[in-house]
Protein backbone atom coordinates (compact mmCIF):
# COMPACT_ATOMS: atom_id res chain seq x y z
CA UNK A 1 0.00 0.00 0.00
CA UNK A 2 2.87 2.45 0.30
CA UNK A 3 2.92 2.92 -3.65
CA UNK A 4 -0.58 4.72 -2.85
CA UNK A 5 0.97 7.42 -0.95
CA UNK A 6 2.57 8.92 -3.78
CA UNK A 7 -0.54 9.37 -6.08
CA UNK A 8 -2.31 12.46 -6.64
CA UNK A 9 -5.45 11.07 -4.96
CA UNK A 10 -3.27 9.78 -1.28
CA UNK A 11 -1.95 13.54 -1.61
CA UNK A 12 -5.76 14.75 -1.60
CA UNK A 13 -7.38 12.40 0.69
CA UNK A 14 -4.20 14.06 3.11
CA UNK A 15 -4.85 17.31 2.38
CA UNK A 16 -8.38 16.71 2.95
CA UNK A 17 -8.25 14.81 6.36
CA UNK A 18 -5.82 17.83 7.54
CA UNK A 19 -8.16 20.60 6.57
CA UNK A 20 -10.87 18.53 8.79
CA UNK A 21 -8.79 18.13 11.40
CA UNK A 22 -7.22 21.96 11.68
CA UNK A 23 -10.07 23.46 10.42
CA UNK A 24 -13.24 20.66 11.45
CA UNK A 25 -15.58 19.96 9.16
CA UNK A 26 -15.43 23.41 7.08
CA UNK A 27 -12.07 22.66 5.75
CA UNK A 28 -13.34 19.00 4.34
CA UNK A 29 -16.55 21.09 2.90
CA UNK A 30 -14.37 23.43 1.14
CA UNK A 31 -12.10 20.99 -0.53
CA UNK A 32 -15.56 19.39 -1.84
CA UNK A 33 -16.99 22.37 -2.75
CA UNK A 34 -13.48 23.87 -5.01
CA UNK A 35 -11.64 20.99 -5.69
CA UNK A 36 -13.00 19.16 -8.78
CA UNK A 37 -11.06 16.02 -8.05
CA UNK A 38 -11.77 15.44 -4.33
CA UNK A 39 -15.25 16.32 -5.44
CA UNK A 40 -15.80 13.20 -7.71
CA UNK A 41 -13.62 10.99 -5.89
CA UNK A 42 -15.79 11.52 -2.95
CA UNK A 43 -19.53 11.26 -4.69
CA UNK A 44 -18.03 8.27 -6.46
CA UNK A 45 -17.09 6.43 -3.11
CA UNK A 46 -20.44 7.29 -1.55
CA UNK A 47 -22.50 5.65 -4.62
CA UNK A 48 -19.85 2.33 -5.39
CA UNK A 49 -18.83 0.99 -2.04
CA UNK A 50 -22.11 0.32 -0.13
CA UNK A 51 -22.62 -1.38 -3.64
CA UNK A 52 -19.99 -3.28 -3.43
CA UNK A 53 -20.30 -3.92 0.13
CA UNK A 54 -23.91 -5.55 -0.47
CA UNK A 55 -22.38 -7.55 -3.07
CA UNK A 56 -19.96 -9.02 -1.33
CA UNK A 57 -21.85 -9.69 2.11
CA UNK A 58 -23.99 -12.01 -0.31
CA UNK A 59 -20.91 -13.49 -1.84
CA UNK A 60 -19.83 -14.53 2.03
CA UNK A 61 -23.51 -15.62 3.02
CA UNK A 62 -23.74 -18.01 -0.07
CA UNK A 63 -19.88 -19.21 0.88
CA UNK A 64 -20.74 -19.57 4.60
CA UNK A 65 -24.22 -19.64 5.71
CA UNK A 66 -26.98 -20.23 2.96
CA UNK A 67 -26.98 -20.74 -0.56
CA UNK A 68 -28.29 -17.67 -2.31
CA UNK A 69 -30.76 -18.03 -5.51
CA UNK A 70 -30.49 -17.11 -9.02
CA UNK A 71 -33.71 -14.54 -8.23
CA UNK A 72 -31.61 -13.21 -5.16
CA UNK A 73 -28.80 -11.93 -7.17
CA UNK A 74 -31.42 -10.64 -9.84
CA UNK A 75 -33.40 -8.82 -7.32
CA UNK A 76 -29.87 -7.50 -6.17
CA UNK A 77 -28.77 -6.61 -9.74
CA UNK A 78 -31.97 -5.13 -10.57
CA UNK A 79 -31.88 -3.10 -7.28
CA UNK A 80 -28.20 -1.46 -8.43
CA UNK A 81 -27.77 -1.47 -11.92
CA UNK A 82 -30.06 1.84 -13.02
CA UNK A 83 -29.11 4.13 -10.27
CA UNK A 84 -25.23 3.15 -10.24
CA UNK A 85 -24.66 3.51 -14.04
CA UNK A 86 -26.24 6.77 -14.34
CA UNK A 87 -23.93 7.97 -11.84
CA UNK A 88 -20.84 6.51 -14.18
CA UNK A 89 -23.11 8.28 -16.67
CA UNK A 90 -22.92 11.29 -14.97
CA UNK A 91 -18.89 11.36 -13.38
CA UNK A 92 -18.01 10.87 -17.33
CA UNK A 93 -14.35 10.60 -17.24
CA UNK A 94 -12.59 7.47 -16.58
CA UNK A 95 -15.72 5.90 -14.46
CA UNK A 96 -17.43 6.51 -17.76
CA UNK A 97 -14.88 4.45 -19.67
CA UNK A 98 -15.03 1.85 -17.35
CA UNK A 99 -18.67 1.02 -17.39
CA UNK A 100 -18.26 1.00 -20.89
CA UNK A 101 -15.66 -1.67 -20.38
CA UNK A 102 -17.71 -3.91 -18.41
CA UNK A 103 -20.79 -3.69 -20.72
CA UNK A 104 -18.75 -6.60 -22.27
CA UNK A 105 -18.08 -8.68 -19.49
CA UNK A 106 -21.23 -10.83 -20.46
CA UNK A 107 -20.31 -14.06 -18.93
CA UNK A 108 -19.51 -12.26 -15.06
CA UNK A 109 -22.67 -9.61 -14.92
CA UNK A 110 -26.26 -10.26 -15.05
CA UNK A 111 -28.30 -9.06 -17.30
CA UNK A 112 -29.80 -6.10 -15.85
CA UNK A 113 -26.17 -4.51 -15.62
CA UNK A 114 -25.55 -5.43 -19.30
CA UNK A 115 -28.38 -3.57 -20.68
CA UNK A 116 -27.57 -0.47 -18.25
CA UNK A 117 -24.01 -0.28 -18.95
CA UNK A 118 -24.17 -0.78 -22.53
CA UNK A 119 -26.05 2.86 -22.10
CA UNK A 120 -22.74 4.52 -21.61
CA UNK A 121 -21.66 3.39 -25.05
CA UNK A 122 -23.47 6.30 -26.32
CA UNK A 123 -26.23 7.59 -23.98
CA UNK A 124 -24.02 9.63 -21.62
CA UNK A 125 -25.45 13.03 -20.88
CA UNK A 126 -23.70 15.10 -23.51
CA UNK A 127 -22.09 18.47 -22.90
CA UNK A 128 -24.17 21.99 -23.94
CA UNK A 129 -23.33 22.84 -27.81
CA UNK A 130 -21.51 25.81 -26.56
CA UNK A 131 -18.82 23.78 -25.03
CA UNK A 132 -18.43 21.85 -28.36
CA UNK A 133 -18.66 25.22 -30.25
CA UNK A 134 -15.65 26.96 -28.02
CA UNK A 135 -13.52 23.22 -28.42
CA UNK A 136 -14.13 23.66 -32.12
CA UNK A 137 -13.55 27.75 -32.21
CA UNK A 138 -10.57 27.04 -30.21
CA UNK A 139 -8.81 24.57 -32.61
CA UNK A 140 -9.64 25.55 -35.51
CA UNK A 141 -9.17 29.11 -34.79
CA UNK A 142 -11.96 30.83 -36.64
CA UNK A 143 -16.00 30.59 -36.13
CA UNK A 144 -17.36 27.64 -36.33
CA UNK A 145 -19.90 29.26 -39.33
CA UNK A 146 -16.64 29.36 -41.16
CA UNK A 147 -16.17 25.34 -40.86
CA UNK A 148 -19.44 24.21 -40.94
CA UNK A 149 -22.33 25.62 -42.85
CA UNK A 150 -24.80 23.08 -41.32
CA UNK A 151 -24.03 22.03 -37.67
CA UNK A 152 -26.65 19.67 -35.92
CA UNK A 153 -26.53 21.22 -32.24
CA UNK A 154 -27.81 18.12 -30.60
CA UNK A 155 -25.32 15.21 -30.58
CA UNK A 156 -25.89 11.98 -32.42
CA UNK A 157 -23.61 10.32 -29.61
CA UNK A 158 -21.97 11.00 -26.34
CA UNK A 159 -19.18 9.05 -24.50
CA UNK A 160 -16.90 9.08 -21.62
CA UNK A 161 -14.15 11.58 -23.40
CA UNK A 162 -16.38 13.43 -25.93
CA UNK A 163 -19.42 13.74 -28.08
CA UNK A 164 -20.50 13.57 -32.07
CA UNK A 165 -21.98 15.92 -33.63
CA UNK A 166 -23.56 15.69 -37.56
CA UNK A 167 -22.79 18.52 -39.57
CA UNK A 168 -22.12 20.05 -43.09
CA UNK A 169 -18.57 21.09 -44.27
CA UNK A 170 -18.78 24.46 -45.99
CA UNK A 171 -15.73 23.97 -48.35
CA UNK A 172 -17.14 20.96 -50.13
CA UNK A 173 -20.61 20.69 -48.99
CA UNK A 174 -19.98 17.05 -47.44
CA UNK A 175 -21.82 15.65 -44.70
CA UNK A 176 -19.58 14.58 -41.76
CA UNK A 177 -19.16 13.75 -38.46
CA UNK A 178 -17.51 15.85 -35.49
CA UNK A 179 -16.00 14.17 -32.39
CA UNK A 180 -15.02 16.86 -29.66
CA UNK A 181 -13.06 16.08 -26.87
CA UNK A 182 -14.59 17.68 -23.66
CA UNK A 183 -12.43 20.57 -21.58
CA UNK A 184 -10.61 18.65 -19.08
CA UNK A 185 -10.79 15.16 -20.13
CA UNK A 186 -7.11 14.72 -19.52
CA UNK A 187 -7.08 16.01 -16.20
CA UNK A 188 -10.03 14.06 -15.00
CA UNK A 189 -9.01 10.71 -16.87
CA UNK A 190 -5.48 11.06 -14.66
CA UNK A 191 -7.64 11.75 -11.29
CA UNK A 192 -10.22 8.87 -11.50
CA UNK A 193 -7.87 6.53 -12.95
CA UNK A 194 -5.89 6.86 -9.36
CA UNK A 195 -9.17 6.94 -7.49
CA UNK A 196 -10.97 4.09 -8.99
CA UNK A 197 -7.24 1.90 -8.70
CA UNK A 198 -7.36 3.20 -4.45
CA UNK A 199 -11.01 1.22 -4.46
CA UNK A 200 -10.21 -1.57 -6.73
CA UNK A 201 -7.13 -2.44 -4.55
CA UNK A 202 -9.38 -2.29 -0.77
CA UNK A 203 -12.89 -3.68 -2.43
CA UNK A 204 -11.92 -5.67 -5.92
CA UNK A 205 -8.61 -6.01 -6.55
CA UNK A 206 -9.45 -8.64 -9.25
CA UNK A 207 -10.21 -5.58 -11.67
CA UNK A 208 -6.96 -3.82 -11.40
CA UNK A 209 -5.29 -5.47 -13.94
CA UNK A 210 -8.60 -4.02 -16.45
CA UNK A 211 -7.22 -0.51 -14.85
CA UNK A 212 -3.72 -0.78 -16.35
CA UNK A 213 -4.92 -1.80 -19.75
CA UNK A 214 -7.76 0.91 -19.83
CA UNK A 215 -4.66 3.20 -17.76
CA UNK A 216 -2.12 2.72 -21.01
CA UNK A 217 -5.15 2.88 -23.38
CA UNK A 218 -6.05 6.16 -22.26
CA UNK A 219 -2.91 7.95 -23.00
CA UNK A 220 -3.36 7.28 -26.89
CA UNK A 221 -7.10 7.68 -26.74
CA UNK A 222 -6.93 11.69 -25.98
CA UNK A 223 -4.97 12.24 -29.13
CA UNK A 224 -7.58 12.22 -31.88
CA UNK A 225 -4.96 12.28 -34.30
CA UNK A 226 -4.07 8.76 -33.75
CA UNK A 227 -7.25 7.89 -34.33
CA UNK A 228 -7.25 9.36 -37.77
CA UNK A 229 -4.19 7.72 -38.72
CA UNK A 230 -5.96 4.05 -37.52
CA UNK A 231 -8.94 5.34 -39.39
CA UNK A 232 -6.49 5.48 -42.74
CA UNK A 233 -4.48 2.56 -41.93
CA UNK A 234 -7.33 0.03 -41.37
CA UNK A 235 -9.18 1.43 -44.48
CA UNK A 236 -5.79 0.96 -46.54
CA UNK A 237 -6.10 -2.49 -45.38
CA UNK A 238 -9.77 -3.28 -45.78
CA UNK A 239 -9.12 -2.13 -49.86
CA UNK A 240 -5.85 -4.55 -50.01
CA UNK A 241 -8.12 -7.27 -48.73
CA UNK A 242 -10.74 -7.02 -50.95
CA UNK A 243 -13.30 -5.94 -47.95
CA UNK A 244 -14.17 -2.82 -49.15
CA UNK A 245 -15.96 -1.45 -50.54
CA UNK A 246 -18.30 -4.66 -51.34
CA UNK A 247 -18.92 -5.88 -47.26
CA UNK A 248 -17.15 -3.15 -45.31
CA UNK A 249 -16.86 0.84 -44.84
CA UNK A 250 -14.53 2.86 -43.49
CA UNK A 251 -15.27 6.53 -42.87
CA UNK A 252 -12.26 8.04 -43.92
CA UNK A 253 -11.28 11.04 -41.92
CA UNK A 254 -10.28 14.45 -43.12
CA UNK A 255 -6.54 15.01 -41.53
CA UNK A 256 -6.16 18.74 -42.63
CA UNK A 257 -9.00 19.77 -39.98
CA UNK A 258 -8.62 17.04 -37.26
CA UNK A 259 -6.51 17.64 -34.36
CA UNK A 260 -5.90 16.19 -30.56
CA UNK A 261 -9.43 17.39 -29.55
CA UNK A 262 -11.15 17.17 -32.69
CA UNK A 263 -11.92 14.43 -35.23
CA UNK A 264 -13.90 15.68 -38.63
CA UNK A 265 -14.65 11.85 -40.74
CA UNK A 266 -16.89 11.13 -43.34
CA UNK A 267 -20.87 10.54 -42.36
CA UNK A 268 -22.03 6.71 -43.28
CA UNK A 269 -25.88 6.44 -42.65
CA UNK A 270 -27.10 3.04 -41.34
CA UNK A 271 -28.22 1.77 -37.58
CA UNK A 272 -25.26 0.89 -35.47
CA UNK A 273 -25.44 -2.70 -35.60
CA UNK A 274 -26.54 -4.01 -32.31
CA UNK A 275 -29.30 -1.68 -32.31
CA UNK A 276 -30.30 -3.06 -35.90
CA UNK A 277 -30.26 -6.69 -34.19
CA UNK A 278 -32.20 -5.44 -31.14
CA UNK A 279 -34.69 -3.56 -33.15
CA UNK A 280 -36.34 -6.85 -34.72
CA UNK A 281 -36.04 -8.86 -31.88
CA UNK A 282 -37.94 -7.08 -29.49
CA UNK A 283 -40.72 -6.89 -31.98
CA UNK A 284 -40.29 -10.65 -32.37
CA UNK A 285 -40.39 -11.47 -28.95
CA UNK A 286 -43.20 -9.31 -28.64
CA UNK A 287 -44.92 -11.38 -31.25
CA UNK A 288 -44.31 -14.21 -29.15
CA UNK A 289 -45.78 -12.83 -25.73
CA UNK A 290 -42.91 -11.77 -24.34
CA UNK A 291 -40.32 -8.62 -24.27
CA UNK A 292 -36.86 -8.71 -25.35
CA UNK A 293 -35.21 -8.72 -21.80
CA UNK A 294 -36.97 -11.99 -21.26
CA UNK A 295 -36.06 -13.53 -23.97
CA UNK A 296 -32.24 -12.06 -23.82
CA UNK A 297 -32.42 -14.12 -19.94
CA UNK A 298 -33.49 -17.41 -21.07
CA UNK A 299 -30.94 -17.40 -24.01
CA UNK A 300 -28.08 -16.72 -21.57
CA UNK A 301 -29.02 -19.29 -19.06
CA UNK A 302 -29.72 -21.99 -22.01
CA UNK A 303 -26.27 -21.49 -23.27
CA UNK A 304 -24.92 -21.46 -19.45
CA UNK A 305 -26.51 -25.08 -19.39
CA UNK A 306 -26.51 -26.59 -22.48
CA UNK A 307 -23.31 -24.55 -23.77
CA UNK A 308 -23.06 -22.34 -27.20
CA UNK A 309 -24.46 -25.24 -30.19
CA UNK A 310 -21.23 -27.05 -31.92
CA UNK A 311 -22.85 -26.32 -35.40
CA UNK A 312 -24.95 -24.36 -36.73
CA UNK A 313 -28.12 -26.07 -38.67
CA UNK A 314 -30.36 -23.68 -39.77
CA UNK A 315 -30.49 -22.05 -43.48
CA UNK A 316 -27.44 -20.91 -45.34
CA UNK A 317 -26.92 -17.28 -46.11
CA UNK A 318 -28.12 -17.60 -49.93
CA UNK A 319 -31.11 -19.08 -48.81
CA UNK A 320 -31.73 -16.38 -46.43
CA UNK A 321 -31.18 -13.65 -48.80
CA UNK A 322 -33.26 -15.29 -51.33
CA UNK A 323 -35.85 -15.48 -48.55
CA UNK A 324 -35.46 -11.57 -47.88
CA UNK A 325 -35.97 -10.99 -51.50
CA UNK A 326 -38.96 -12.68 -51.74
CA UNK A 327 -40.66 -10.64 -48.66
CA UNK A 328 -39.18 -7.76 -50.13
CA UNK A 329 -41.43 -8.67 -53.47
CA UNK A 330 -44.57 -9.79 -52.10
CA UNK A 331 -44.60 -6.59 -50.26
CA UNK A 332 -44.22 -4.32 -52.60
CA UNK A 333 -46.93 -6.67 -54.87
CA UNK A 334 -49.45 -6.35 -52.69
CA UNK A 335 -48.68 -2.35 -51.48
CA UNK A 336 -48.87 -1.50 -55.13
CA UNK A 337 -51.14 -4.04 -56.93
CA UNK A 338 -54.16 -3.93 -54.22
CA UNK A 339 -53.37 -1.91 -50.80
CA UNK A 340 -52.40 2.03 -52.44
CA UNK A 341 -55.06 1.62 -55.40
CA UNK A 342 -57.75 1.09 -52.95
CA UNK A 343 -56.49 3.40 -50.90
CA UNK A 344 -56.39 5.90 -53.96
CA UNK A 345 -60.40 5.16 -54.19
CA UNK A 346 -61.03 5.23 -50.65
CA UNK A 347 -62.52 8.78 -50.23
CA UNK A 348 -64.58 7.85 -53.18
CA UNK A 349 -65.99 4.25 -51.46
CA UNK A 350 -66.70 6.57 -48.07
CA UNK A 351 -68.50 9.19 -50.14
CA UNK A 352 -70.68 6.26 -51.44
CA UNK A 353 -71.47 4.62 -48.50
CA UNK A 354 -72.18 7.71 -46.96
CA UNK A 355 -74.87 8.01 -49.46
CA UNK A 356 -76.36 4.33 -48.76
CA UNK A 357 -76.10 5.40 -45.17
CA UNK A 358 -73.19 3.08 -44.20
CA UNK A 359 -69.93 4.78 -42.52
CA UNK A 360 -68.33 1.62 -42.11
CA UNK A 361 -66.54 1.39 -45.27
CA UNK A 362 -64.00 3.04 -47.14
CA UNK A 363 -61.12 3.45 -44.56
CA UNK A 364 -57.97 3.20 -46.13
CA UNK A 365 -55.53 0.56 -45.45
CA UNK A 366 -52.42 0.26 -43.96
CA UNK A 367 -49.34 -0.86 -46.35
CA UNK A 368 -48.12 -4.14 -45.63
CA UNK A 369 -44.28 -4.20 -44.07
CA UNK A 370 -43.26 -7.26 -43.14
CA UNK A 371 -40.10 -7.41 -40.71
CA UNK A 372 -37.54 -9.26 -42.53
CA UNK A 373 -35.39 -10.88 -40.57
CA UNK A 374 -31.22 -9.98 -40.30
CA UNK A 375 -29.24 -12.62 -42.05
CA UNK A 376 -27.47 -13.43 -39.43
CA UNK A 377 -25.15 -16.65 -40.98
CA UNK A 378 -23.94 -13.47 -43.07
CA UNK A 379 -23.53 -11.60 -40.72
CA UNK A 380 -21.67 -13.81 -38.85
CA UNK A 381 -19.65 -14.47 -41.79
CA UNK A 382 -18.50 -11.34 -42.43
CA UNK A 383 -17.49 -10.26 -38.89
CA UNK A 384 -15.43 -13.23 -38.87
CA UNK A 385 -13.18 -12.66 -41.86
CA UNK A 386 -13.25 -9.25 -41.43
CA UNK A 387 -12.15 -9.21 -37.75
CA UNK A 388 -9.74 -12.38 -38.43
CA UNK A 389 -8.19 -10.56 -41.07
CA UNK A 390 -7.44 -7.86 -39.10
CA UNK A 391 -6.33 -9.46 -36.03
CA UNK A 392 -4.35 -12.02 -37.72
CA UNK A 393 -3.05 -10.90 -40.47
CA UNK A 394 -2.76 -6.89 -40.01
CA UNK A 395 -2.32 -6.78 -36.32
CA UNK A 396 -4.81 -4.17 -36.08
CA UNK A 397 -7.93 -3.86 -35.21
CA UNK A 398 -11.18 -1.87 -33.86
CA UNK A 399 -12.02 -2.20 -30.42
CA UNK A 400 -13.44 1.33 -29.74
CA UNK A 401 -16.34 2.15 -28.35
CA UNK A 402 -19.72 2.73 -30.50
CA UNK A 403 -21.07 5.99 -30.72
CA UNK A 404 -22.03 6.89 -34.26
CA UNK A 405 -20.72 6.59 -36.85
CA UNK A 406 -18.76 4.09 -34.98
CA UNK A 407 -17.76 0.37 -35.27
CA UNK A 408 -20.57 -1.84 -36.63
CA UNK A 409 -23.25 -0.87 -38.60
CA UNK A 410 -26.24 -2.21 -41.27
CA UNK A 411 -26.62 -0.36 -44.27
CA UNK A 412 -30.54 -0.69 -44.50
CA UNK A 413 -30.03 -3.92 -43.20
CA UNK A 414 -34.03 -4.83 -43.24
CA UNK A 415 -33.85 -4.48 -46.72
CA UNK A 416 -30.25 -5.48 -47.98
CA UNK A 417 -29.15 -9.00 -48.21
CA UNK A 418 -25.34 -7.73 -47.89
CA UNK A 419 -24.34 -6.62 -44.96
CA UNK A 420 -22.17 -3.02 -44.69
CA UNK A 421 -20.37 -3.07 -41.91
CA UNK A 422 -19.33 0.19 -41.04
CA UNK A 423 -16.08 0.48 -38.44
CA UNK A 424 -14.59 3.02 -37.07
CA UNK A 425 -10.68 1.71 -36.50
CA UNK A 426 -10.45 4.06 -33.26
CA UNK A 427 -7.87 5.17 -31.24
CA UNK A 428 -8.18 1.87 -29.35
CA UNK A 429 -6.66 0.29 -31.62
CA UNK A 430 -4.19 -2.05 -30.47
CA UNK A 431 -1.01 -3.19 -32.18
CA UNK A 432 -0.42 -7.00 -31.23
CA UNK A 433 2.73 -6.53 -30.00
CA UNK A 434 0.74 -4.62 -27.33
CA UNK A 435 -1.67 -7.40 -26.38
CA UNK A 436 1.58 -10.04 -25.86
Amino acid sequence: MSSLLTTPLARLVTRAGGAVMVGGAGGGIYLYNTDEGMKRSFQAYSTFIPVIAHYRALELTDKYTASVSDEDWEKLDERYAKTTVEKLGGLQGMYSKYGQTAAGLTNTLGDSWIRELRKLENQIPPRPVDVVRRTIEEETQRPLEETFSEFDPIPMGSASIGQVHRATLRSTGEQVAVKVQYPNAQTLFTEDIHAIRLMCEWFAPEQVCTLDQLEKQNKSELDYTNEAKNLLEVGRNMVKHGFSPKECLVPMPFPELTTKRMLIMQLLPGPKLIDGMRAYYAEYAKQQGTTLKRLETIQRKKIEKEGLPSKYEGPSASKLAMYQKVLKARDAIVNNCFIRPYNALAPMLRIFQKSKGDGKSGAEIQLLQTSIPPNTPRIVDTLMRVHGTQLLVDGLFNAGMPFPPCILYFNNFTFDDVVKTLMEATSCCYQMGELA
